[in-house]
Parts: C-alpha cells; sequence; structure tokens
C-alpha cells in the first residue's frame, strides 16, 4: 500500500537486505505484498537511498510505518509495513 509519506516522518536510512530480513514470512519477502514491495525496489536508481518512516500517531489510532524510497531529497516512492 502507498501514500504520500511527509518527509519529516523519515526517521532512519535502511537497506534492502534489512528489509528483507525483517519481513519474510514463510520464504516470502514481504508475503502477499511481495509484488509491491518488487515495484517499489524496481523505480530504485543507484543513488536512491531507502528510509524508514513513522507516522508518530499511534496513540490517535492512525499510526503508521514504512519505507520510503529517497532521491535527491524527495520521497519517490512508499511503501507501508505496518498501520492501525
Amino acid at each position: 500500500m502507498k501514500e504520500n509519506v511527509p518527509i519529516d516522518w523519515l526517521t532512519h536510512p535502511t537497506t534492502v537486505e534489512i528489509q528483507e530480513s525483517l519481513h519474510t514470512y514463510n520464504g516470502v519477502v514481504f508475503g502477499c505484498c511481495n509484488a509491491e514491495w518488487c515495484e517499489l525496489l524496481s523505480k530504485m536508481k543507484p543513488t536512491d537511498r531507502l528510509w524508514e518512516y513513522d507516522s508518530r500517531t499511534w496513540r490517535h489510532r492512525c499510526g503508521r510505518c514504512g519505507v520510503a524510497l529517497v532521491r535527491d531529497g524527495r520521497i519517490i516512492d512508499s511503501f507501508i509495513t505496518k498501520m492501525n
């Protein structure tokens, strides 16, 4: 699932390897959302970076976090990993 992620939600850089090691289910990276993950990765250029993000709105029951694809300081795409 995609969403418009504000730049101030970015928390720290991450890597494909870290995300895939954290989110592999029954041998499938991101389980039923594998196609969306592969789509995000297909947009990556060599100088792009992945960042984790967090809305910091969990207590209001509208929290979400995930991975953002960042290029030249701009968020190009995102992938939600958790929401309530």
